[in-house]
C-alpha cells in the first residue's frame, strides 16, 4: 500500500464527528495537548475548567474585556494589607518618572 493512501486513512480515523485525537505531552512540569490548527483561539488566555459529570477538561475563549473585568473584581475584593502592598508598586512609562498605574491609584482612594 502506498504512503500516502496509509497516511489518508490515519487522518481519516484521528478525524470523526466526534472530535480530533490531539497528541499529549510534558511540557516542563505540566501536561500540554496539541490543538488543531482549525481549532486554534485567538489571544494569548483561555479559560479551563474540568466537567467531573462528564470527565471532560473545556477550554472556553477569554476575551480582554472578562480579563480585565476580574482583575478589578479581585482587586476590590484585596485585603488592606494587599491594597497597601499594590500601592508600592510603579508603573513605568518611558521618558516619564515612576508613578503608580492610574487605575490602581483610583481603586486605592475609591477605598479610602
Amino acid at each position: 500500500m502506498k504512503e500516502s493512501v496509509i497516511r489518508k486513512i490515519a487522518e481519516e480515523a484521528i478525524r470523526s464527528d466526534e472530535g480530533v485525537l490531539g497528541k499529549l505531552f510534558m511540557n516542563g512540569g505540566s501536561q500540554a495537548i496539541r490543538i488543531p490548527a482549525e481549532m486554534r483561539f485567538a489571544g494569548d488566555q483561555v479559560r479551563i475548567s474540568y466537567n467531573k459529570e462528564f470527565e471532560a477538561v473545556v477550554i472556553t475563549k477569554i476575551t480582554r474585556e472578562e480579563l480585565k473585568q476580574q482583575f478589578i473584581k479581585e482587586l476590590r475584593e484585596a485585603s488592606d494589607e494587599e491594597k497597601a502592598e499594590l500601592s508600592k508598586l510603579k508603573y513605568v512609562k518611558r521618558y516619564r518618572e515612576p508613578r503608580l498605574h492610574p487605575a490602581i491609584e483610583e481603586l486605592l482612594e475609591e477605598s479610602d
